[in-house]
């Protein structure tokens, strides 16, 4: 039974290996992604052989655990490399995440003389139940479960961020990830008395490939640009600040410091009159106009814009005033300060010219008004 489940879940993991190969583009995603298929597919093949050879050849168990455990060294590393790179579309390769690779490496060397110290097993067997742990398997266990661990808050993190973008291929993702790392789980500490063995974590990977191909060929989870939505708005030429039910402020975004040229106060979570109190230094605010917006933008749905004059940065700016709506439950209040004193200017300047035209005009009619009686005088006199 265990033979047939692992061939079915090592099948599983090449048809997904083989769809991806010319449908997904080539990114440092579908680099990590594709290597830690690799990892399930080695860790599937070493217990397949464990199976198929342990009694014919007499080989102990243990010694195909030793291919199994080139994956399960590396794979939560991998992990979090991919969490990472979702999140920040792309990772230069330093020193920092090259010592990512050190506890791994010495992690094999140590199982590999398991015989001389058994610092990884003092007892093993292919039963979980009857496995000890040695010193060192206790704590590359421990590092594992907080590698792993890490890399899934990394994802769910991102997904919220992002939500509405990336969520839905990110949380499908971990809840792939989530299917055999919390079946392990259960086998290791025998949460349901199932009398586990080293074949059950692996045969859960069929849920695991059903989960990716979904998210990666429907939601197109290794063709998206998983740029951090932040330093996108940051890339925005106006500034805006998110206003929650409360007055807080849940987000803004860089260009909001710079243009109103305010300290980072940290504004997150903040009350919106910790802004007031910002802005009044650079020139008066009319907070009053903008509550009463915020209110009625909020009660109407409105899209509400406020003309502001800031003295001491010479500065006007228009602020306009809307609330997000999701089926019809008001979620937070969207508050844009948009750059408007070039428009200003221009239109003070051909107001003046206008005026100046006008005046120019006026005194041309006045002239001729005046030129006209002195020209019948003079041919009176003549």
């Amino acid at each position: 039974m265990y033979l047939s489940l692992l061939i079915i879940s090592i099948t599983a993991l090449f048809i997904l290996l083989f769809f991806m190969k010319n449908k997904v583009q080539k990114t440092q995603l579908k680099i990590i992604f594709v290597l830690l298929l690799w990892c399930f597919i080695i860790w599937c093949s070493g217990l397949i052989a464990q199976i198929l050879f342990s009694e014919r050849t007499g080989i102990p168990p243990i010694y195909f655990d030793y291919i199994v455990y080139v994956a399960g060294a590396f794979f939560p590393t991998l992990m979090l490399l991919m969490s990472l790179v979702f999140t920040y579309t792309k990772i230069n390769f330093t020193r920092k995440y090259l010592c990512l690779l050190v506890i791994p490496i010495i992690s094999l060397l140590v199982l590999w003389t398991n015989d001389f110290h058994n610092l990884f097993y003092v007892e093993y067997s292919i039963n979980i139940d009857d496995t000890i742990f040695g010193a060192y398997g206790i704590f590359f266990t421990v590092y594992t479960y907080l590698l792993l661990i890490a890399a899934i808050v990394i994802f769910l993190k991102h997904s919220i961020k992002n939500a509405g973008f990336f969520s839905r291929q990110s949380l499908l993702i971990v809840i792939g990830f989530l299917i055999p790392i919390g079946a392990n789980i259960i086998f290791l500490f025998n949460l349901f008395d199932t009398n586990p063995t080293i074949y059950t974590t692996p045969i859960t990977f069929v849920g695991m490939a059903i989960c990716h191909l979904f998210a990666i060929f429907k939601l197109q989870f290794l063709n998206v640009l998983p740029i951090a939505l932040q330093k996108v708005v940051d890339q925005i030429s106006d500034g805006f600040i998110l206003v929650n039910e409360d007055g807080k402020m849940v987000d803004y975004n860089k260009t909001l410091i710079e243009m109103l040229r305010i300290d980072n106060i940290a504004l997150r979570s903040k009350s919106i009159n910790e802004l007031y109190n910002s802005l009044l230094a650079n020139g008066n605010i009319n907070v009053e106009a903008i509550s009463k917006a915020i209110s009625k933008a909020k009660h109407d749905n409105e899209r509400i814009s406020i003309e502001n004059y800031f003295e001491k940065i010479d500065t006007h700016y228009n602020i306009e005033i809307s609330s997000i709506f999701q089926k019809e439950s008001y979620i937070a209040t969207l508050i844009l300060f948009k750059d408007i004193t070039a428009h200003v200017k221009s239109r003070e300047i051909m107001a003046r010219q206008a005026e100046k035209q006008a005046f120019t005009e006026e005194a041309r009619n006045i002239a001729h008004e005046i030129k006209s009686p002195l020209a019948g005088i003079k041919r009176k006199c003549f």
